[in-house]
C-alpha cells in the first residue's frame, strides 16, 4: 500500500482551498464569502487531521500490543486484544480499546469524542465488546490550549498559567462530567452485569501499597452543571498552590494497602485514558507538585451511588513526575 490516493486527495484539497480563498478575497461579497470559505476549510482541516491522526494513533497502539506478543484485531472495537493484568479464573481477559483524537481547542469537541467512544464501547454501533472484556476509552487532546475537563477560569489558569490542579478536584470533576453524560445518554456499559470474579494479577496487588489521602480538610463545593465555574480563582490558588498543613506520613505511619481501591480497579467496567500534548501540572497529596501528559481513571457504576470514578494507581506510579 503506497497511500498515493490519500496524498493526491490531500494535495488536491490544499490546491483547491488556496484558489477558493484567493477568489473569495476578490469577490463582490468578499467579507461574507471569505468568512464562509474560511470557516468551511477550518472545519475540513480539523476533521481530516483528526481522522488521519486517529488512524495513526490506532496503528501505533496496535504495534505496541503486537510488540508484547499479543493477538490484535478489530473484531470488537478499534483494537481488540487481551489483558494480562486483568484476569478471570487465572485466564487473561479480552481487552477492547476505543480511540479518539482531536486537534480542537474547544472542550465541546472532547465531550463529543468521549460521548461517541462511550456509545461505541457500549455496543451501540457495529462494535460489540463482550461483557467480560476490559474496556478502555483513550482520548488524545492534541491542542495545548484545550483545558478539558476543566472550564472557564479554572481551565485557563491550568493551561495558560500552569497552575497545579489537585488530583482530588480533577477526579471529582471527571465524576460529575461522566454522571452528566450518562444522565443524557444512558450508556449500556454502566448497566451490563457479569457474575465473573475479576481479580488483578498478583504483582499489581503487591506493587501498590500507599493509598491516596485527602490533601485538604475542607471538601470542594461541586458545581450544579459542568459548564459552571468549578471553584473561584481565589479558592483555586488557595487549594492547589499552598502546601497542606497536614504532617507527612513517616515510613512507620504508612497506611496499609488500600484493598477497597484495588478491588474497585479490578472490577472497573471502564478505563478512561486522557492524553494531553505537553505536560500538565497537578498537586498530589504525597508527592506534592507534579506534571504529567496523561491521566487515567477507573470507572464503575452503582445503582445507589451512580457513577464512581477513581484515578488509577498505575498511572500515579508510572506517569507522575515530581516538580521542584
Amino acid at each position: 500500500m503506497d497511500f498515493s490516493r490519500v496524498r493526491k486527495a490531500i494535495d488536491d484539497l490544499e490546491s483547491d482551498s488556496r484558489e477558493s480563498l484567493r477568489v473569495a478575497k476578490t469577490s463582490e461579497h468578499s467579507e461574507e464569502t471569505l468568512t464562509w470559505v474560511t470557516t468551511k476549510y477550518e472545519h475540513w482541516d480539523n476533521s481530516l487531521s483528526g481522522i488521519a491522526g486517529g488512524y495513526a494513533l490506532e496503528s501505533k497502539k496496535a504495534l505496541e500490543y503486537l510488540a508484547k506478543g499479543r493477538i490484535v484485531n478489530s473484531s470488537r472495537g478499534d483494537i481488540t486484544t487481551t489483558s494480562r493484568r486483568y484476569i478471570i479464573n487465572t485466564q487473561p481477559r479480552g481487552k477492547v480499546v476505543q480511540l479518539k483524537l482531536t486537534y480542537s481547542e474547544t472542550r465541546k469537541a472532547v465531550k463529543a469524542a468521549l460521548t461517541k467512544a462511550l456509545e461505541q464501547i457500549s455496543g451501540k454501533f457495529k462494535e460489540k465488546p463482550n461483557i467480560d472484556d476490559v474496556k478502555v476509552v483513550e482520548i488524545v487532546i492534541a491542542n495545548a490550549q484545550n483545558s478539558w475537563p476543566l472550564a472557564k477560569t479554572l481551565g485557563k489558569l491550568w493551561v495558560e498559567n500552569k497552575v497545579a490542579i489537585s488530583l482530588e478536584l480533577f477526579e471529582d470533576t471527571m465524576k460529575i462530567l461522566l454522571s452528566d453524560l450518562n444522565a443524557k445518554h444512558n450508556f449500556p456499559i454502566f448497566l451490563n452485569r457479569s457474575n465473573a470474579e475479576y481479580t488483578l494479577e498478583d504483582s499489581y496487588m503487591t506493587e501498590h501499597k500507599t493509598p491516596f489521602k485527602r490533601l485538604h480538610a475542607n471538601p470542594f463545593i461541586y458545581p450544579a452543571t459542568i459548564e459552571e465555574e468549578v471553584i473561584s480563582s481565589a479558592e483555586i490558588l488557595a487549594n492547589t498552590d499552598i502546601e497542606s498543613n497536614q504532617p507527612e506520613e513517616t515510613d512507620t505511619e504508612r497506611a496499609p494497602p488500600d484493598t477497597d481501591n484495588l478491588k474497585f480497579i479490578a472490577r472497573a467496567k471502564l478505563l478512561i485514558k486522557i492524553n494531553y500534548v505537553g505536560e500538565r501540572m497537578f498537586k498530589h497529596s504525597g508527592l506534592g507538585f507534579c506534571s504529567s501528559s496523561k491521566v487515567v481513571f477507573s470507572v464503575n457504576y452503582d445503582a445507589v451511588r451512580g457513577i464512581e470514578c477513581k484515578i488509577d494507581r498505575r498511572w500515579e506510579k508510572l506517569s507522575l513526575k515530581p516538580v521542584e
